[in-house]
């Protein structure tokens, strides 16, 4: 199976990035795929998303370096190594029905 990656651009709003790397890891069991943040917070939250990330095997953290959301678009889409990706935003919940559609995605299906 391919990988994907999820583009994930966060910005001071830790508490809802855990809620989203929490019930996303359990939503994407049998999937490849990576996380790619790109995180625009201030040094204290960007420290606390560091450490998270160290824990977490899927989970690739970069820092924002030009302010607005398009410029974190932008560099975090430089930075994808893989094949598929799409944007998630730290407060998407997505249905685990939808781990079907990347599937079929990701195998050319």
């Amino acid at each position: 199976m391919k990988t994907i990656t999820f583009i994930l651009p966060t910005k001071d709003r830790f508490e809802t990035f855990i809620k989203f790397i929490n019930y996303h890891e359990k939503i994407f069991k049998g999937l490849k795929y990576k996380i790619l943040i790109i995180d625009g917070s201030k040094p204290f939250t960007h420290k606390k998303i560091k450490k998270i990330c160290k824990i977490k095997k899927n989970l690739i953290l970069i820092k924002q370096i030009k302010k607005g959301f398009m410029n974190a678009c932008f560099q975090a889409i430089k930075k994808v190594k893989t094949k598929y990706c799409t944007f998630l935003y730290d407060d998407d919940l997505l249905s685990g029905e939808v781990i079907k559609i990347f599937k079929q995605t990701v195998n050319n299906k």
